[in-house]
């Protein structure tokens, strides 16, 4: 290989020719080409003469760069320049070029040419493989990379890095075929990865001739991925029980959570991160809320406030932020504290004898619970404890003596095998439905007189009704004249008046 030479013609009279010279310029990889610096000029052992010359030619590379017309004629002196110039020389594929120049001219007597040539080898251009294409995303899957060579006696090898960063494989490769990473490589990925989803992988082709790196190509780059990558977690890994003993005594098993009266415990242990990620974090989601915790345990979520079945659910994250959800439906039995209809009243409304009624109410709680017991007991309003407890049956009609005279305070007490409810109430003072004063020569009406010669009904007072006029009561709104009754009459007051009774009564004074 060579960066320059020349050729001399034959000589006229043994003094006088001409000498090509050429030295290299430049090389473009790209352009696969060198450019050349020439010049064919006056040689020969006298220096001081001169001769004409015509019809001269120089071809370089196969192509013709300089000619002299026949017609005009050149004072050749050594040194005395024809032609001067440069020619731009392609490269084989492989990078490798030779090429050839020859030249004359006639001197002086125009009758014989005076011509010579050379051939030369131009330094090799190191000709590396073009990388057009890079594809697939997935460090698990198939890749391809597609490539252009310039000499099929260059071999090429694939090289996949982390840009940057490292190196991963490298190995001879021909364009277009599918490959795998290697096992090590991507293992070495999944813990580069551990807290990424994505990596960027760079593709170059290195080409070679023998031994010899010669070049290498631009890198593309890819973004991929680490898939079905998510924690392994199952269901298995979840549990739950009631561990107040008192209520799986009454339910019989402590997977029955019983409404706010249960002590739920749940209990999970760790997911299995994959793929070189570790485990994160844990969101732990029950009854409308969710906690966050760092590894498996067990959570105490105490009572239950609900009526239904609920879902315990837990989303285990790993350090890529894949994640996997397992959920248990906790089954609860509703419950709520047992409830009654409260019936009490005295007879007539005034009697000593009363009678009091209390229909109770359960929650079933699977057919698990029942009344334990139902208590009353009593004290004069306005005394400060109350007496013992008597036990009475569900929605059965109890019969007590109650001195009409006072107000008495109950207290009711409602026991099932879960709760207890208490109700309190006050049975009021007798109270007549018909009351006739002989002292007040009154009458009272669901109430007491107050007034001598007077009709109390229901709290409202008639004054001296006996001085004026007799006064009736019916039942129905029909004047007393109407039925025979002697005079006119006057209505004083209608409505339900008696306590207990939906009877409308009528109350009439006579006017005349």
């Amino acid at each position: 290989m060579a960066s320059s030479g020349s050729f001399t013609t034959s000589a006229y009279g043994g003094v006088r020719s001409i000498t090509y010279n050429w030295s290299l310029s430049s090389q473009n990889v790209t352009s696969n080409n060198s450019t050349i610096s020439q010049n064919f000029q006056g040689s020969g052992s006298n220096s001081s003469s001169w001769y004409y010359t015509k019809n001269g030619y120089l071809n370089v590379n196969g192509s013709r760069v300089w000619t002299q017309d026949s017609s005009s004629k050149i004072q050749l002196y050594v040194g005395t320049v024809l032609y001067s110039g440069t020619s731009t020389i392609g490269h084989n594929s492989d990078g490798t070029k030779s090429f050839s120049a020859d030249g004359g001219a006639t001197i002086y007597y125009y009758s014989t040419y005076q011509t010579g040539s050379g051939s030369w080898s131009l330094p090799t251009i190191a000709r590396a493989s073009k990388i057009n294409s890079f594809s697939g995303t997935n460090i698990e899957s198939s890749f391809k990379v597609t490539y252009t060579s310039y000499s099929s006696s260059f071999t090429n090898k694939l090289r996949i890095s982390i840009p940057q960063v490292v190196a991963l494989q490298t190995k001879e490769y021909t364009s277009g075929t599918s490959f795998t990473l290697d096992d090590s490589t991507i293992e070495y990925l999944y813990e580069y990865m551990a807290s990424s989803k994505t990596v960027q992988l760079g593709a170059v082709i290195e080409t070679y001739s023998g031994s010899t790196k010669i070049g290498e190509s631009s890198e593309i780059i890819n973004t991929c991925s680490i898939t079905n990558a998510n924690p392994t977690f199952t269901s298995s890994q979840l549990t739950y029980k009631d561990t107040n003993e008192d209520i799986v005594a009454i339910t019989g098993s402590n997977q029955y959570i019983v409404q706010n009266q249960s002590n739920l415990k749940a209990t999970f242990t760790d997911a299995t991160a994959n793929k070189g990620a570790s485990m994160s974090s844990y969101e732990v989601t029950f009854n409308g809320k969710t906690t966050s915790y760092t590894a498996g345990q067990t959570i105490d979520f105490g009572k239950v406030n609900s009526s239904s079945n609920l879902t315990l659910s837990i989303k285990a994250i790993d350090t890529r932020g894949y994640s996997t959800t397992i959920s248990k439906t906790i089954k609860i039995l509703e419950w709520s504290l047992p409830k009654a209809n409260v019936v009490y009243n005295r007879t007539n409304n005034y009697e000593d004898e009363t009678t009091l009624n209390v229909d109770t109410t359960i929650s079933s709680v699977n057919s698990k619970n029942s009344i334990q017991s139902i208590k009353y007991r009593y004290k004069q309003s306005g005394s400060s404890s109350y007496g013992s407890y008597t036990t009475i049956e569900n929605a059965t009609d109890v019969v007590i003596e109650m001195d009409k005279l006072y107000a008495w305070d109950f207290h009711i007490q409602i026991k099932d095998k879960f709760g207890t409810t208490n109700y309190y109430f006050t049975l009021p003072k007798g109270m007549p439905i018909l009351f006739i004063d002989i002292l007040l020569q009154a009458v009272g009406i669901n109430s007491f007189p107050t007034k001598s010669k007077s009709l109390n009904v229901g709290g409202y007072e008639f004054d001296e009704l006996f001085a004026v006029g007799e006064i009736k009561i019916t039942a129905e709104n029909q004047n007393p004249s109407d039925s025979g009754c002697i005079g006119t009459w006057e209505l004083l007051h209608s409505g339900t008046i008696f306590s207990g009774l939906d009877t409308t009564f009528y109350v009439w004074k006579r006017t005349e």
